[in-house]
């Protein structure tokens, strides 16, 4: 994270967003390690890109349980011929 806010010259991040997660780590891990990012002004908004619906909402529940925050974006694939986000992930939002 460091060389990052060195790299642009600048002390924090606007968007911060975790792609591709891994499915075998506890959504917990990544949570607790942006929101002490986020804590430290280090990040000012979390994001997620290509999550399952499900782990979004995992995801929510657990800032919620925790009274912390949660991704603010989600940055699905999406395409003419690719549309599942919206039976899946769209109503949700």
């Amino acid at each position: 994270m460091q060389l990052h806010l060195r790299s642009p010259q600048t002390d924090h991040i606007d968007r911060y967003q975790i792609h591709h997660p891994s499915l075998d780590t506890e959504i917990e891990e990544p949570l607790d390690v942006l929101t002490d990012m986020q804590r430290a002004r280090k990040i000012r908004c979390l994001g997620s890109s290509t999550f399952l619906p499900s782990r979004v909402v995992q995801a929510q529940w657990v800032a919620s349980v925790r009274q912390s925050d949660s991704f603010f974006t989600e940055q699905p694939p999406y395409a003419m011929l690719v549309r599942g986000i919206e039976r899946q992930l769209l109503p949700g939002a």
